[in-house]
């Protein structure tokens, strides 16, 4: 052994060795990692847990500041060959180190980090991870073409191609902007295809409201359901069909040729009914049943039309007959506030399909046509399936006293194994280890049901083992370090007097 390092210091590396094996190098690579951890607590703060380790602790230049690190230990070590046994402390925490170093990496490589939604009453066995992936799946034979997406902080292009299909770029974080499109094919210019955007509100609230009728809009529907009422968008032909109506004969209309009819002529009478209240829009007007009678308004330039229930306004925002609709992606920072992200949490995909660009996001799925077959395009994560089941039982949460703010929540939930059920309580600092992973309470939601469910954090840390032996190392090191320098200082005193 000694031959062999006597060996490799005799060729012409001894400089760089001592220059990457040197204090001075250390020094400023632990300052340049100090800085970057600063930097993303900072960040994860005020962005997030997922952008700060896009960004920062699953970057490469971050993950090569790592290996400089580990470079430096090893040649630290090395140059102070061979053996001196005042030296044993230094030589066990660089080990030390080495061991945690070779630990992060075995947790980077084959670690799993994820996340188990749980609803209660409900039974679920997939983890889902935290990379991204795009999968193609054809509707006929269930054949799946998938591609792992970059894990990138901002907007990354791909420009892969699967036949006819491009890949082109992704935003792993993003919010909408509305835009009208010129439709891709030609209309006949009787054909009632308009669209309108809306706003309701009150002294209360205020929303936007987008409703179309034309046929290549696949992200606004024609109608709309509420609490309270329900909103039909009808082609504004029909608008004169309400100006004939009265009390109890609401309008039939012919929809092949788009005539009226009362419902008397049916022999249907009493046909207004009231116990679900409707709003008609027909683009730059409107129709609703009203004190006993059909009340009708124009919404053009800045007119208002009123609605009975709420103390309601509509306002026509914007109208076309021709352009299509189009909630289109757009790149934003995501930001966090009370431990939440609140912008930027809809991740996009921008796919070319025979020369026609499409979008698609994590929360809305596509159905187009590739080499002529029907196929189903989404935005997923990588999943993981369990080889047992969770079923949430019960969720407790308790609020910070005189506040909204959760002080801790927990869980209650059933295992089914191959073996039998079992009952499990997790809460913060009691996580549930089984079969190689652990689940720690994690986060909770608000389902529709008023009720709450919960979010467990799933882990498999093959490599923590070896940190923690890297780490029980770095305390021995430290204290046979300590330990000699304090005896050779009682020799040295013993020896002067």
């Amino acid at each position: 052994m000694a031959k062999l390092i006597e060996l490799i210091k005799s060729w012409q590396w001894e400089k760089f060795e001592k220059t990457f094996g040197g204090l001075k190098f250390a020094v400023s690579i632990i300052l340049l990692f100090t800085v970057a951890m600063i930097a993303g607590t900072f960040i994860e703060s005020y962005y997030g847990t997922e952008f700060a380790n896009r960004l920062v602790y699953k970057s490469l230049p971050f993950m090569l500041l790592q290996g400089l690190i580990f470079l430096s230990v090893i040649l630290a070590a090395f140059v102070r060959t061979p053996f001196k046994s005042r030296l044993t402390g230094f030589y066990i925490i660089h080990f030390g180190i080495l061991l945690i170093g070779a630990g992060s990496f075995i947790t980077y490589y084959a670690g799993v980090d994820g996340n188990i939604t749980l609803v209660k009453g409900e039974q679920n066995r997939t983890v889902m991870l935290y990379d991204d992936i795009f999968l193609m799946t054809e509707e006929s034979t269930g054949k799946q073409i998938s591609y792992e997406l970059p894990f990138a902080a901002f907007t990354a292009n791909i420009n892969a191609s699967y036949g006819p299909l491009t890949i082109k770029k992704y935003l792993p974080s993003s919010e909408n902007e509305f835009i009208w499109e010129k439709p891709l094919q030609a209309y006949p210019e009787d054909s009632f295809i308009h669209s309108s955007q809306y706003l309701f509100f009150n002294d209360q609230m205020s929303n936007k409201l987008t409703l179309s009728l034309h046929p290549e809009s696949n992200q606004f529907e024609s109608m709309a359901h509420f609490d309270s009422f329900s909103i039909f968008y009808l082609p504004k032909n029909l608008f004169a069909c309400f100006l004939q109506a009265t009390p109890n004969d609401p309008p039939v209309v012919n929809s092949s040729d788009g005539q009226c009819t009362a419902f008397a002529t049916y022999g249907v009478k009493n046909a207004a009914n009231n116990n679900r209240p409707a709003i008609f829009l027909f683009g730059e007007s409107m129709a609703i049943f009203k004190n006993g009678q059909w009340m009708t308004s124009s919404l053009k330039g800045n007119n208002l039309g009123n609605i009975p229930w709420m103390g309601l306004n509509v306002k026509l925002l914007t109208h076309s007959e021709k352009m299509v609709p189009t909630l289109r992606p757009f790149f934003v920072v995501p930001i966090q506030q009370d431990g939440k992200v609140i912008s930027g949490t809809q991740k996009a995909l921008l796919v070319n399909i025979n020369g026609e660009d499409l979008w698609i996001t994590d929360g809305a799925p596509l159905r187009a046509m590739v080499n002529g077959k029907p196929h189903r395009l989404e935005l997923s994560k990588v999943k993981l399936r369990l080889p047992f089941e969770f079923m949430l039982t019960k969720f407790k949460m308790d609020m910070n006293p005189g506040t909204q703010m959760p002080a801790s929540y927990e869980s209650f939930v059933k295992l089914f194994l191959p073996d039998g059920n079992q009952d499990h309580h997790i809460y913060m600092n009691n996580p549930l280890k089984m079969m190689g992973f652990t689940f720690y309470q994690s986060s909770y939601f608000e389902t529709n049901e008023g009720d709450f469910g919960s979010v467990l954090s799933a882990n498999v840390d093959p490599g923590r083992p070896i940190k923690y032996w890297g780490s029980l190392l770095l305390v021995l090191g430290a204290m046979i370090h300590y330990y000699i320098i304090y005896r050779r200082k009682k020799e040295n005193t013993k020896g002067a007097k």
